[in-house]
């Protein structure tokens, strides 16, 4: 990736995390934010409305020229609620810069705004903005006065601890609970609110956004990822779930969700063994025997079964919960404990409602592994499993974590 892209995305995040930062300064549940509405961000009180432009140029000086186009927007929206006798909001430049914030002089003047803002050249013809609104000094006095700027803005890292210590305190946990669940959870919430198509849609009240990311969930997706870097985001999944040398005796549910523009048999058998390998003891000495379920999202009934011809084929002994041809689904026929003598080595679930049969009748340890790579694909939130869902690339990567 280019340092254009990366400094773009890197954008977006400080777009997102200012989001997350105003939510939780705020100091009335009723309180609500609008995501990309008048501007990147509107604020919302009881008592009145504020438009955020958020400007990121960690590695830019500031000039006049980086804000001179969000000032004329914010104008032209302050004479638009002029025109309709509308009531007025606050207008809020954030920026961060590499250096520069020197040149804008503030507080501002009618003179400076004009000179510096709202005058400026076009195909070698001077345009002045403000008369070709038909604005008055006493508007732009108006204006200034409902305009606020803060031209040295947190930087990126500052402005994520700043969050995380809010996190912190809001939920009275550990800096790893607020890194891992509550900023994971609001990172995924506001992205999500962003994408929505109706304005209504994107707009959150602090109250409610609390009670959203208010759970600790080992939700992994790919905003998390960029936070952390695609390394580390490997790393840390591996480290944190899929490192234990001595492996109790549980019931490990791996969830794949294939991508069908990119599947291929062999690389879905090649994970399949390798976690059949890594997941399951089946020794005489092994008191309590065990090994993997198996669940296939993405791909055909019929690729399944010829999956499954691979696995016989190959001497791979596996159980899917069918006894004999044409029998229905058997929760006691699959949930046989594997041993050395039938060799059983993996267990494929053809259905999800087969898995919450055997989640029901389990006993033991549950634990759900949940790789997708659009959307989750099953949802469970009993409080007796652990379950990790994590968002990746391609199922490929799975061979890095487990």
């Amino acid at each position: 990736m280019n340092r254009s892209a990366v400094d773009t995305i890197k954008g977006y995040y400080y777009q997102f995390d200012l989001t997350i930062l105003k939510l939780l300064e705020s100091k009335n549940s009723n309180d609500s934010v609008v995501i990309e509405n008048i501007e990147d961000i509107d604020l919302h009180t009881a008592t009145e409305a504020t438009a955020v432009q958020c400007k990121y140029y960690a590695k830019t000086e500031y000039n006049h020229s980086v804000i001179a186009h969000p000032l004329r927007q914010m104008l032209n929206h302050f004479n638009e609620l002029k025109i309709t006798k509308a009531k007025n909001v606050r207008y809020h430049l954030y920026g961060h810069y590499n250096g520069g914030q020197e040149k804008l002089k503030l507080p501002l003047t009618i003179k400076y705004l004009k000179k510096n803002f709202l005058t400026f050249k076009k195909e070698d013809k001077k345009i002045e903005f403000h008369k070709n609104l038909a604005l008055t000094d006493t508007d732009l006095e108006n204006f200034i006065g409902f305009l606020s700027i803060d031209n040295n803005a947190l930087s990126y890292n500052d402005q994520i601890e700043k969050l995380i210590t809010l996190l912190q305190n809001e939920f009275n946990c550990t800096l790893d609970e607020a890194k891992d669940y509550f900023y994971n959870n609001s990172l995924r919430l506001v992205k999500d609110l962003s994408v929505m198509q109706d304005v209504s849609s994107r707009e959150i009240t602090r109250k409610d956004f609390i009670e959203v990311i208010n759970k600790k969930e080992d939700l992994f997706n790919i905003w998390y990822a960029g936070y952390l870097g695609r390394s580390k985001f490997l790393k840390k999944l591996k480290a944190e779930h899929f490192t234990d040398f001595n492996i109790d005796p549980y019931d490990r549910f791996f969830l794949i969700g294939c991508d069908s523009s990119t599947y291929t048999r062999s690389e879905l058998k090649e994970i399949i063994q390798l976690i059949s390998k890594n997941w399951s003891k089946l020794s005489k000495r092994e008191q309590k025997p065990f090994c993997p379920y198996i669940y296939i999202s993405g791909v055909s009934e019929t690729e399944v079964i010829e999956l499954k011809k691979e696995f016989y084929r190959e001497g791979v002994m596996f159980s899917d919960g069918h006894p004999f041809l044409g029998s229905d689904f058997s929760v006691d026929n699959i949930m046989i404990r594997p041993d050395h003598n039938n060799k059983i080595q993996i267990k494929i679930i053809n259905e999800l409602n087969h898995l919450d049969s055997i989640l029901y009748r389990s006993a033991v340890t549950k634990q759900i592994f949940q790789f997708y790579t659009d959307i989750p694909f099953y949802d469970n939130d009993s409080e007796n499993l652990k379950h990790i869902k994590v968002q990746l690339h391609n199922i490929n990567e799975i061979k890095k974590i487990i």
